[in-house]
């Protein structure tokens, strides 16, 4: 069997939880007789001969990209692919695509990698329309622009945001509704997706994520340790540790510590480090 996975980020060991879990399943799929081409912006943790890497561009410029992000949600927020790709990644996967019909290499299965990819459906559904599609929801992209839109407080980007986010969420199902199976890292994102009229008649199913054991710590001693897990770029987790520095913290004995794990924390977080509130 020939599988085809597109996962237009960084998937290196360690890039990101989601790159993990990719290459768990890539690892995993090669373990059969089967031969796995991966489209990505790096090479995956594995080196096996039946794995393919075709890979896009390391570096993006964020700033022009943010430019033409911003320009687009004014000018054309309807645009189909939400200004999550470039048009130099989204022609170069598409070529990638069209090389392998050249040489007569027809995937079985296609994986789609996060929503970037899955928006990208029915460009590779005319090029290859007799492959399994499987959408590998990592995240409802329209949910995370919707809490931002929540906390902006500019009434004009709010206008724009809110404008932008109703155009994505319909792109987004839409791309969704054109696979075979839709697989989300979590069951909260299947209710979610099943409630859309769109997508309920779908097939989902759980895709499990891949964790890390580096070893299992046994502490016995009592403590008050308190430990809040999470990334923290995302508003939904670094608020809520805000919140709970705020308001709960000085309610506690001063034998609790407060421990705050997780990337991309923002400075009114950081701002909030103390002797026992640790980032």
């Amino acid at each position: 069997m020939i599988l085809l996975f597109i996962a237009p980020i960084a998937i290196s060991r360690d890039s990101s939880a989601g790159a993990e879990t990719i290459n768990y399943y890539i690892n995993k799929f090669s373990e059969g007789n089967n031969e796995l081409i991966v489209i990505s912006r790096t090479f995956g943790s594995h080196e096996k001969k039946n794995i393919h890497y075709m890979l896009l561009n390391k570096n993006t410029n964020k700033q022009i990209n943010n430019l033409v992000k911003f320009l687009g949600w004014i000018l054309f927020p309807s645009n189909k692919y939400s200004y999550k790709i470039t048009r130099t990644d989204r022609n170069k996967i598409i070529n990638f695509i069209i090389s392998l019909k050249k040489q007569q290499i027809y995937p079985d299965v296609i994986v789609l990698e996060t929503t970037t990819s899955i928006l990208l459906c029915s460009d590779i559904k005319s090029i290859f329309p007799n492959s399994l599609f499987l959408a590998s929801v990592h995240d409802i992209s329209y949910q995370g622009s919707t809490r931002k839109m929540e906390l902006e407080k500019n009434f004009l980007k709010k206008f724009f945001r809110k404008r932008y986010i109703n155009y994505a969420k319909k792109n987004e199902l839409k791309a969704l509704s054109q696979t075979d199976i839709i697989l989300p890292h979590n069951f909260d994102n299947i209710r979610t997706l099943k409630n859309e009229k769109l997508l309920s008649n779908k097939c989902f199913f759980h895709l499990v994520p891949f964790y890390s054991q580096f070893g299992i710590h046994k502490d016995l001693s009592p403590n008050n340790n308190i430990i809040f897990y999470g990334l923290m770029s995302r508003p939904e987790n670094y608020l809520s540790a805000e919140w709970f520095i705020d308001n709960v913290m000085p309610q506690l004995p001063p034998t609790f510590s407060f421990v705050v794990i997780g990337g991309g924390p923002p400075k009114s977080l950081l701002n909030r480090s103390k002797k026992k509130i640790l980032l």
